[in-house]
């Protein structure tokens, strides 16, 4: 398990045990960006990708409609 995704699970449970609904789903959704972020930066390290890989998973990941 890496830092972030840590640091995150931990901010979920802080959230739970204070009973704030707001900052649990905050927590929650950090928790899935950073293991997301663990995923990719994992995988992505393992395989090699050709330029239009990368491209076509970058798409992906920047599509319209997308929230930042």
């Amino acid at each position: 398990m890496s830092t972030e995704v840590a640091k995150a699970r931990s901010l979920v449970g802080v959230a739970v045990r204070r009973h704030d609904p707001e900052a649990e789903a905050d927590a929650r959704a950090a928790l899935a960006a950073a293991k997301i972020e663990q995923f990719l930066t994992h995988t992505l390290a393992e395989v090699r990708l050709s330029p239009e890989q990368l491209d076509r998973i970058a798409a992906l990941l920047f599509t319209e409609g997308t929230r930042s």
